[in-house]
């Protein structure tokens, strides 16, 4: 999404993807800081939706589906709040990106301190994490066996204590680069996989839809043969009646 286009209290719809089952919730932005959007939290049995596996969509309005995004929860001014980065790649309205950002939301290391890599491209990475450190300084990120340094370009305070990082890659290693792919793939992956998802429910729709029409139908037809019958029977009950009484005279 753009967060040019998102409003605080803007309503939004979340569809949430599993394996096995498909989860559809409602809730609204709270706060908008830059390119970072929190949302209220959702419940569900007493406990707040993490969003941990599956794939999350949100849709704005009628129109606006932003598919695969990551949703993470943090501490703001005393509550829990939902976090999702709020810029829509191809409609980038500040200026273009030459490498596209991949979404990770995977547990990491900023300069040796525990953190949550938001996002990756071949030329940089988003992370989260409590450490406050100021523009222009350089950080080295582990994730998994992959190390690589950044250097802070952009810096969001998105939650008490908490802070948003983009950060530079100037020299990016093959284990690095191969991670990005790798994020690459798994989107493409997620992306294919909800469509094909996406086409099994439409086609469930419109069989559940035919089955509900025809069903119908032969209600329908049983209503009118039932009519008809009651009809034809009265119709006959007062011939039979005319007739007694015909000969009665």
């Amino acid at each position: 999404m753009l967060a040019d286009d998102v409003k605080e209290g803007t309503m939004v719809r979340v569809l949430w993807k599993r394996e096995k089952s498909v989860h559809e919730y409602t809730t609204k932005v709270l706060v908008m800081q830059g390119d970072i959007v929190g949302m209220a939290p959702i419940f569900e049995d007493g406990n707040i939706v993490l969003f941990e596996d599956g794939d999350v969509t949100l849709n704005i309005g009628e129109r606006d589906v932003f598919p695969n995004v990551k949703i993470l929860l943090v501490d703001y001014k005393g509550m829990k709040i939902y976090l999702t980065y709020g810029r829509k790649e191809h409609q980038e309205k500040k200026y273009v990106r030459q490498f596209q950002r991949f979404p990770v939301n995977s547990n990491c290391y900023l300069n040796g301190y525990q953190a949550r890599l938001f996002d990756v491209s071949e030329k940089g990475f988003g992370v989260i994490c409590e450490d406050n450190y100021k523009e222009g300084v350089w950080t080295e990120l582990k994730v998994k066996s992959v190390k690589v340094f950044g250097k802070i370009r952009h810096k969001k305070e998105v939650g008490i204590g908490m802070y948003y990082y983009g950060c530079f890659v100037e020299e990016a290693t093959p284990n690095f680069i191969k991670f990005v792919h790798d994020q690459e793939s798994a989107l493409k992956a997620s992306q294919m996989l909800n469509e094909e998802l996406q086409d099994l429910m439409e086609k469930d729709a419109k069989e559940r839809a035919r089955r509900e029409a025809e069903e119908a139908r032969k209600q329908a037809a049983a209503r009118e043969a039932v009519e008809r019958a009651a009809r034809e029977y009265a119709a006959r009950i007062d011939a039979e009646r005319d007739a007694e009484a015909a000969e009665e005279r």
